[in-house]
């Protein structure tokens, strides 16, 4: 067999809560480096002056939103009961994430992406002013946010927002994902409190189910 081949490809899920939900993307690829590194892992390296390991999230989840549903898939050298896998990782990690699964994938090249991503926001006041915001938001033509540090590109996430609705306290959205761009869960609660009263500095958002294609 080829030196590095991929022996085995994993896929972890873990639950990002709590204070954990302020970790960068960069955050939580320093804290399964190190991780992986630490428990022994034989995970696979990129070739090159500075290698790095083998391992892609399918979903870059944005600071200060949790998930209950995150992904992780690493190449591995070597072959190890997934179980073991899983115990090793959660020994590592805890208790800034919470390990919940490791599944094996076909020890191919290339990673799956986020193709539908669900979120629940709660923290609103004022449900009557949220809900009609809310039809009022799934029947604009464009919802248009500004991104970058000086607002200097434009997006409409209408494309990309399939379905809103209030249930009692909770706020559920899902989301669509595509090549060329996705829709965020934090600008449309943005919108949504600005419309409302709202604050959205007690809005707490947390990703719940994410498909994967």
């Amino acid at each position: 067999m080829p030196e590095n081949e991929i022996v085995q490809k994993v896929s972890l899920r873990f639950a990002k809560t709590g204070y954990a939900r302020f970790f960068s993307h960069h955050d939580l690829m320093r804290l399964f480096s190190r991780a992986f590194r630490r428990v022994g892992l034989p995970v696979r390296k990129t070739s090159g002056f500075n290698p790095h390991l083998r391992m892609v999230f399918p979903h870059a989840l944005g600071l200060g939103i949790a998930s209950t549903c995150e992904r992780l898939e690493v190449e591995l050298a070597d072959w190890i009961r997934p179980e073991k896998i899983l115990e090793l990782v959660s020994e590592a990690v805890v208790p800034v994430v919470q390990m919940l699964e490791c599944e094996v994938l076909r020890p191919v090249k290339g990673g799956q992406v986020a193709r539908v991503c669900e979120y629940e926001a709660v923290g609103w006041c004022n449900q009557d002013a949220v809900s009609a915001a809310v039809a009022e938001m799934l029947t604009a033509d464009k919802l248009v946010f500004h991104r970058g540090k000086e607002g200097e590109r434009s997006v409409d996430a209408r494309p990309y927002l399939d379905r809103m609705e209030l249930r009692g306290e909770v706020l559920w959205m899902r989301l669509l994902h595509a090549p060329r761009g996705a829709g965020r869960p934090d600008e449309l609660c943005r919108l949504l409190a600005e419309k409302t009263g709202n604050r959205i500095e007690h809005i707490i958002i947390e990703k719940i189910k994410m498909e994967l294609a």
